[in-house]
Parts: C-alpha cells; sequence; structure tokens
C-alpha cells in the first residue's frame, strides 16, 4: 500500500495520478536544474560552425525554458482543480527544512573547497501579517465579569495574559518541558496559552491534565495551524513565545515581529541575527515578566525589529540582492 508519492505537477496530471490520488500537496521541496552534458570527445568532434550552433541553441533553451516550465506547472494545477483534485499550496515545510539541514551542512563542508566563486546569502522574503507594534500589559482580573460570563454560559479570559506557541509534533517536548515553569507564573499574573500546531501533536494530555490540577493559572488552547488562524494569533496575543530550537525559529521570529509582537526565546542560533529584538535566555518565565516590567523598551525594539525587516526581509529587499548576485555573475 502507497500512501504517498511524488512527483511533479504536470507529471502528475500527465500520468493521471489523481485517480488514486487525489490530494495534491505543493511541498516545493526539490528544484532542479536541466542540464545539457556533452563529453569531450563529442564535443572536440564538432566543428567550430556546429560548435556555435549547438552552443547558440542551448543558450536559447536556456532563456526561454525556465518560463515555460513555470507555465506548464501552473497550467498542470489549474486543470487539475478544475477536475476536482484537492491542491493544498500553503504547506508547511518546517519539517523538511529540519530533515534537509544536516545534508546541507555535509554538502557545503565536502563541496565548499571546491567553489570557485564565494558563497551569497539571500534571506527568505517574507510577506505574512503585520501590524503595529503593542507592548503587553498586566490585566485587572474582574470577578463580576466572570460571575455575568459564567451566567451567560460564555468565556471570560479577557484578563489573562495571553501567550502564543506556533510549532509542530518536534516542539511539543519544549512546551511540556515549559508548562511548570508556566503554571507557578500563573499564580502571579494568569495565563492563556494559545498552541498552533497539527492535528494528534500530543498537547491534548498535557491541556487535560492542566485543567485538572490548575485551571485558574494556565489555561492551554489547542488550535489547527492555517495562515488565517496564525495571523489572527498573532493579531489578538501579547507574547509569542519560542521555546526549545528548531530550524523554523528564524521564520517564526520573523513573523512575530513583522506582526508587532514581542518574542520570548529560548537561545537558539537560528535567532542569532534577530536576537537584538526579542527576549532571548534560558527562563523563559523571566522573560515574560521581563516584557512586563519594560514596555517602553518592547515598543523601541519593536519599532527597530520592523525597520529591519523591512529593509532585509521585504520580498523588493530579497529581489534586489537576487539581481546584484546575477550582475556579478553575467
Amino acid at each position: 500500500m502507497v500512501n504517498v508519492a511524488e512527483n511533479g505537477v504536470n507529471v502528475y496530471l500527465a500520468n493521471k495520478h489523481y485517480e488514486v490520488a487525489p490530494i495534491l500537496s505543493m511541498t516545493e521541496h526539490e528544484a532542479n536544474n536541466n542540464c545539457i552534458w556533452v563529453s569531450d570527445k563529442t564535443w572536440n568532434s564538432l566543428s567550430p560552425d556546429q560548435q556555435k550552433w549547438v552552443q547558440a541553441a542551448a543558450d536559447e533553451v536556456a532563456k526561454t525554458e525556465p518560463a515555460m516550465a513555470l507555465k506548464l506547472e501552473k497550467d498542470s494545477a489549474d486543470k487539475l482543480k478544475t477536475i476536482g483534485v484537492k491542491v493544498v499550496e500553503n504547506v508547511d515545510k518546517t519539517g523538511f527544512i529540519k530533515a534537509a539541514q544536516p545534508i546541507q551542512d555535509q554538502l557545503a563542508a565536502e563541496l565548499g573547497p571546491l567553489a570557485s566563486r564565494p558563497v551569497e546569502v539571500v534571506v527568505d522574503p517574507f510577506t505574512g501579517y503585520s501590524g503595529e507594534p503593542r507592548a503587553a500589559r498586566p490585566r485587572r482580573r474582574s470577578r463580576a465579569l466572570e460571575w455575568l460570563a459564567a451566567r451567560a454560559g460564555v468565556a471570560a479570559d479577557a484578563w489573562r495574559m495571553r501567550l502564543l506557541w506556533i510549532g509542530e509534533a518536534d516542539g511539543v517536548a519544549s512546551i511540556i518541558e515549559l508548562a511548570p515553569q508556566l503554571q507557578r507564573l500563573g499564580r502571579e499574573i494568569p495565563l492563556a496559552l494559545r498552541c498552533l500546531c497539527a492535528a494528534g501533536s500530543g498537547l491534548d494530555a498535557l491541556a487535560e491534565g492542566l485543567h485538572e490540577d490548575d485551571p485558574d493559572s494556565l489555561r492551554l488552547s489547542i488550535e489547527a495551524w492555517s495562515p488565517v488562524s496564525s495571523a489572527h494569533a498573532l493579531a489578538t496575543c501579547d507574547l509569542v513565545l519560542l521555546p526549545g530550537q528548531t530550524p523554523a525559529h528564524a521564520s517564526r521570529l520573523i513573523a512575530t515581529l513583522c506582526a508587532g509582537r514581542f518574542p520570548v526565546c529560548h537561545q537558539s542560533p537560528d535567532c542569532a541575527a534577530l536576537g537584538e529584538f526579542a527576549w532571548v535566555g534560558n527562563d523563559l518565565a523571566e522573560g515574560i515578566r521581563w516584557a512586563l516590567s519594560h514596555p517602553e523598551e518592547v515598543l523601541a525594539r519593536l519599532d527597530r525589529a520592523q525597520d529591519y525587516v523591512g529593509r532585509v526581509h521585504a520580498p523588493a529587499a530579497v529581489a534586489r540582492a537576487w539581481i546584484e548576485i546575477f550582475r556579478k555573475i553575467a
């Protein structure tokens, strides 16, 4: 029994894979370079004129093929949608990134000495939710409001400090490890932790245990991640937690700063370039206390962070970086 298969969009269409696999996830895990290889023996057997013809044809293909390939992929995806295939375009690729990182490091070590040009690094562009910087501030608890809400049968947690964690199954252990610290802090500052992650992540048992043990100090809710839920969660939270170390921390840190929310992070090499805009340390409960007691500094860091993200990670800035590289190698 085959659960998952991999192929290009146009091949998926041409071979009618959709007949047995009607869901197509655009993981973008591979980008191919199509090369024309000619042995020295064959090349040297050609006359100078023949070599010019072959080279001219290759140059023409190099100019036209990429755009044609992208158009073929788009046209194929559009046709698949019309025949009922579910095309999933917003795929969370953090798992692929984490799995590929050791291989990338190994190849860099092996091939780096062979490189004839210095390595140029271009950061990823960011085009997610953008919000005004906002500092977290303590809220007063209203017993009267709670009583009225209970009578009406609705939740009244507006007085809680709203924390957000976005992650995958590989980050659940860090949340479970962090929970006792948050629970202790919650006895001083009641907390609500909203977790966006894939279904079956293993947080359900933690949520049930917290509710039975001490429901007033820390309330944990779990939701499936989606672009819409992520944007809403960033817009409504007070602080974003980034515990542990995962390759996805850098992109989530950028998303947090762009949304105007303050991140509280564990030490991680993936956050090194942006660490000055966040609270970084080993005790995230202490980081939450710091953010609450330094609202002006929080706002100053967020202002600097959004300026940095706009200059470095904006699509136009990334495009300019690529253009500069192409000029160097032209």
